[in-house]
């Protein structure tokens, strides 16, 4: 079974690093790419591999976070996004990020709110997470959707903050439903190989 399991990660690596840069513009280089079957594959892997023990999900999003989260025993905080202020997130996510949080988890639009966060919180969170030694998970799955699918990417942030992990996918754009393709963009080496 590891073997196996080799072997499709070099075989998806193989993909990833063959797709042109058009198709995935959010890559600088291939260091960047680390391909896997499905993003929400990468949730639990990624939650495996760092273990962490504190972690902040914004609430209502895409289940998968709180579900990979649980399984390694991670204590998660929750920050409530409400219905008065048509779910949009606020600077009070900020508080929420503390010392003790490993991993924040964003979802941008968020699932199923279909919100934007505000480019300069986003800007905001990454550095009170760097400050905290937290990593920041932005899950960009639903991008290739907006009418401007650039306009509030993290993407220009990656190369400067080690603890920014973008999540991106083909499935839906390209609606490959039955291949299953995901990525991250991460500029941070030692986390990718785990």
């Amino acid at each position: 079974a590891h073997r196996h399991s080799n072997a499709r990660k070099s075989a998806l690596l193989q993909i990833a690093l063959q797709i042109p840069e058009a198709a995935h513009p959010y890559a600088a280089n291939a260091r960047q790419r680390a391909p896997v079957h499905t993003a929400a594959e990468l949730i639990f892997r990624l939650v495996q591999a760092i273990r962490p023990r504190c972690a902040l999900v914004v609430a209502p999003t895409f289940a998968e976070y709180e579900q990979a989260l649980n399984g390694c025993s991670c204590r998660v905080e929750y920050h409530l996004l409400k219905e008065e202020q048509d779910f949009v997130l606020d600077d009070s996510v900020l508080e929420k990020i503390h010392p003790h949080t490993g991993i924040v988890f964003l979802c941008n639009p968020n699932n199923p709110t279909g919100q934007l966060v505000d480019q300069k919180l986003l800007e905001r969170i990454l550095v009170r997470c760097s400050s905290c030694g937290a990593l920041l998970v932005v899950d960009e799955c639903f991008r290739d959707f907006l009418e401007d699918c650039d306009g509030n990417s993290m993407k220009g942030w990656v190369e400067e903050f080690p603890n920014l992990l973008i999540l991106r996918a083909f499935t839906k754009h390209f609606a490959m439903a039955g291949l299953r393709l995901g990525y991250c963009l991460c500029a941070n080496p030692p986390l990718l190989e785990r």
